[in-house]
């Protein structure tokens, strides 16, 4: 596992914060209503959006909103979500912020948290009952190369680099791939700078970490995280998609509904089929 970090504070104090409408701009004083799982949640509903929804006779008989385009998604996007609810569970010593833009505005930081054990840029990598094998530069699932941590390294030098130039201080992040439902992991090393952790662990490894930062320094690295000037300049606006989680919980409620009108037809063909066979027994006992 990699070291975790550490950061100097400076002694002249935090930097300022940017207020809302300050500067002619429009950001917000907050990045903080920043929502969980922001990208896979835009990538499920352009799939989503995108297909033909069922008919009211196919939603009749039970039809699944779901597509075969939608429905691997949906399952990253409840993962995303669980991973989201557990980091909710650590104790007020600990922030985290969610889909952190990047400089490009391509991509978001699937979580940054910033707590007593460090500054950890959380990238969460979907590989449901499959073998990972890790070993310095090369994460491979199931025989295939992928590039978790060259990306959670370009990652954790954003966050050091733009967290450091708001707080005018050395700020050293570990980059963490949370790795979702694996069938095994197995980690023969790693950079320095990376750590790699199953879900299910993430909050028991968050709670073992020692403690690196104090009050004092987490409250100034937060301070400069929740300010949207830090990650981005004046004139790229601040994503926000409020409405993201309500619509995905609009989709969890039809699919499951969905789900029980199937089984009901299920039920009731199940039961025609046993009347119709005891009404043709019993007309064989009466025509004997």
């Amino acid at each position: 596992m990699a070291s975790g970090p550490r950061t100097d504070r400076n002694q002249n104090g935090m930097t300022h914060t940017l207020e809302a409408g300050a500067g002619g701009s429009g950001f917000p004083a907050s990045i903080t209503n920043r929502v969980a799982a922001h990208e896979v949640l835009t990538t499920f509903f352009r799939a989503h959006d995108g297909a033909q929804h069922p008919s009211a006779l196919a939603r009749f008989f039970g039809r699944d909103i779901l597509t075969s385009m939608s429905r691997p998604l949906y399952a990253d996007v409840r993962a995303a979500l669980a991973i989201a609810h557990a980091l909710d569970s650590l104790d007020d010593e600990w922030s985290v912020l969610h889909a952190m833009p990047m400089a490009t505005g391509e991509n978001n930081i699937d979580h940054l948290l910033i707590g007593p054990g460090g500054v950890f840029a959380l990238t969460v990598a979907y590989h449901s009952d499959e073998s990972v094998r890790v070993a310095q530069g090369s994460f491979e699932v199931a025989g295939s190369s992928h590039n978790h941590i060259r990306s959670s390294g370009f990652e954790v030098g954003h966050v050091e680099r733009l967290l450091g130039a708001a707080v005018q201080s050395q700020v050293t992040a570990t980059g963490v791939i949370v790795v979702v439902d694996p069938k095994s992991v197995v980690v023969h090393g790693v950079p320095r700078d990376v750590a790699i952790v199953p879900a299910d662990d993430l909050v028991a490894w968050l709670h073992q970490l020692p403690m690196r930062l104090s009050a004092m320094d987490v409250e100034q690295l937060v301070h400069a995280a929740e300010c949207p000037a830090t990650w981005i300049d004046g004139v790229m606006p601040v994503g926000v998609s409020t409405d993201l989680h309500a619509r995905f919980l609009d989709v969890v409620r039809y699919s499951r509904r969905a789900e029980n009108i199937r089984r009901l037809w299920i039920v009731a063909a199940i039961t025609v089929i046993a009347a119709a066979f005891s009404l043709w027994a019993c007309a064989l006992v009466m025509f004997e």
